[in-house]
């Protein structure tokens, strides 16, 4: 086995803790489900406890010791080891060696719902008139505890229509000197992500997801701010924020470091996720707009008898057979 060092040609994060790169990606392979990644944790740091969503995990150590906790359970781990993570699973890495921890890790995500396709119909209406926001608020929460991230729903011009819950210090800190820049994240090498992050100059990223209906878009699922590669000035450009605001002792920094980092074979999750929650919001409004039309139809049917009765009657009265 080649172990990568820091001139590899692959997609790199890097950590506090440690650095993936990305051997393998989802668009890399035709079912566009496996994510292929080297991780390496330096020496006396750990990768801290986090969910693992709908990921099923497989880790070959390729170098060093450490310690793998997953749902509580203890394990100690060296080199040619494999460990297995389940789906839904809590989950921690210790480097104990004296050597930079190095295991290779292949992520697949369990396969979400397919709904089935939609009618062809058409809408007038804005997505907070067709669905209760009570319905929608439902939907954010249940996302919120299934990825343990905020998301939020948006109408087609980006108002805001569940509860904002997201607490975001830096971000407001942020907005106090210049409007946000986040610009949309594009890339020909990366098809299912393109186009749905959108990344600020200070590394905070957006999973933004459309919710369309025979190919117009009428609202947004967006998730709450994350960290993806952190720009390598960021502590300069911060201290000039903090000198802009007058503000000292670190504080915007210390909100920065709030922001959480997420590595990007989570993302696919996240985003499969809110695309699902896209097209079961799809399947409500096409059902209600159908309820709609069909409680339309019926009344143009009622009132039409209700015509021909009149005009039966007056035929009667004016002694005309009908």
């Amino acid at each position: 086995m080649i172990l990568l060092d820091n001139k590899n040609k692959y997609d790199k994060q890097i950590f506090s803790w440690g650095e993936i790169s990305w051997l393998h990606e989802p668009n890399n392979s035709p079912y566009t489900r496996l994510s292929v990644g080297q991780v390496k944790i330096y020496i006396g740091c750990r990768q801290k406890k986090h969910l693992h969503l709908g990921q099923e995990q497989l880790f070959y150590v390729a170098q060093g010791q450490g310690t793998f906790i997953t749902d509580g359970k203890k394990e100690n781990v060296c080199k040619s080891m494999l460990i297995y993570c389940p789906p839904y699973s809590e989950h921690e890495v210790y480097n104990t060696g004296k050597e930079e921890l190095i295991f290779i890790v292949a992520y697949v995500p369990i396969k979400l719902l397919q709904l089935e396709k939609h009618y062809m119909i058409t809408m007038e209406r804005n997505l907070q008139e067709m669905i209760p926001v009570e319905i929608l608020q439902n939907i954010k929460e249940q996302l919120a505890e299934i990825l343990k991230i905020t998301v939020n729903i948006y109408d087609e011009k980006h108002k805001i229509l569940t509860l904002d819950d997201y607490i975001n210090d830096f971000c407001d800190m942020c907005h106090s000197v210049h409007p946000c820049s986040k610009i949309k994240y594009d890339s020909e090498s990366d098809t299912q992500l393109s186009g749905k992050i959108y990344r600020c100059e200070y590394g905070l990223a957006e999973l933004e997801v459309p919710i369309t209906l025979n190919d117009n878009i009428f609202g947004y699922l967006k998730s709450s701010n994350f960290i993806l590669i952190k720009p390598k000035n960021i502590e300069e450009k911060i201290f000039q924020m903090e000198k802009t605001l007058g503000i000292k002792n670190n504080i915007a920094i210390n909100c920065y470091e709030k922001i959480p980092d997420i590595i990007k074979s989570r993302i696919y999750v996240i985003e499969e996720a809110l695309s699902t929650a896209a097209q079961l919001i799809q399947k409500i409004l096409e059902r209600s707009i159908l309820e709609g039309e069909l409680l339309e139809k019926d009344s143009e049917i009622l009132a039409s008898t209700k015509e021909k009765i009149q005009l039966k009657d007056a035929l009667k009265k004016a002694n005309i057979k009908t």
